[in-house]
């Protein structure tokens, strides 16, 4: 996207608790570490435009939290240990995908956990959903680059990522099924509510849903999500501290209470 070096690794599988099991598609700066790059603004090269990043319009991207501390780090750090692996065909890719499905239990393709697919060479994006058929996965994809009239391909298996109403408009005239991030509970009566989501109750996880399959499932409803990002996050945690505050302040008026009777 902006002609800095970037790098893709999957893995074979997750333990994300809304997820589940899914092999997934990591793309990250390779000359800089993702929390670095993050906090500089050098990563539109893996993000591009997102509404999501630092300083951006969107809420803020979920990634930002201790997974880019620690997870992404990690990723990070032990790129010199899987350097020339990118010359693997599809075909090994896809076998590798199996294994992962039949082996590692991944019960689809999630692109991307971080980084967005667009920011690799169009020949790579096919090769790695041709690999992706190959090993009998069922995509989970998100893109902010739905407007790129170069990547419309990926319609086909990716949803297009959008902050607000307008965009949701947008990408759908554009032939895109949408996944809407928006900031407080508010209701989308064009899309369903993710149902792998803690509003939703955690009816299932992702890698059992199939909604976000993009093309691959043209009929299906489009999705919306409430704000998931760290400064939701760290606004319902402050919401409990201070609910738990209140009711501790409310047991200690009882008990004093009870001790005068």
């Amino acid at each position: 996207m902006t002609g800095a070096p970037v790098v893709a690794l999957l893995t074979a599988g997750s333990k994300n608790s809304k997820t589940s099991n899914a092999a997934s598609l990591t793309v990250m700066r390779s000359d800089i570490s993702p929390k670095d790059a993050v906090d500089q603004g050098l990563d539109n090269a893996v993000c591009g435009g997102c509404e999501c990043r630092k300083g951006g319009t969107g809420p803020r991207c979920y990634t930002h939290g201790l997974m880019l501390v620690n997870g992404l780090s990690s990723m990070y750090k032990g790129l010199p240990n899987r350097q020339n692996r990118s010359a693997w065909s599809a075909e090994e890719l896809g076998q590798w995908l199996r294994f992962a499905r039949l082996n590692e239990g991944a019960q689809a393709f999630r692109s991307c956990s971080y980084g967005d697919i667009g920011a690799l060479p169009v020949d790579v994006q096919h090769k790695l959903n041709d690999a992706r058929l190959r090993g009998g996965l069922s995509p989970r994809g998100y893109t902010h680059q739905w407007r790129d009239p170069e990547l419309q391909h990926l319609k086909t298996w990716h949803m297009a990522s959008v902050t607000n109403t307008a965009d949701d408009e947008h990408a759908r005239s554009l032939g895109w099924r949408t996944y809407l991030g928006l900031v407080g509970a508010v209701r989308n009566n064009r899309a369903v509510l993710c149902p792998a989501s803690k509003e939703a109750g955690h009816l299932t996880t992702c890698a059992q849903c199939t909604l976000c399959s993009g093309g691959a499932r043209p009929t299906a409803p489009s999705v919306y999500i409430p704000d998931h990002g760290p400064a939701a996050q760290g606004a319902r945690v402050a919401a409990a501290a201070l609910a738990r505050k209140g009711a501790l302040r409310q047991s200690q008026e009882v008990r004093t209470e009870y001790a005068q009777v």
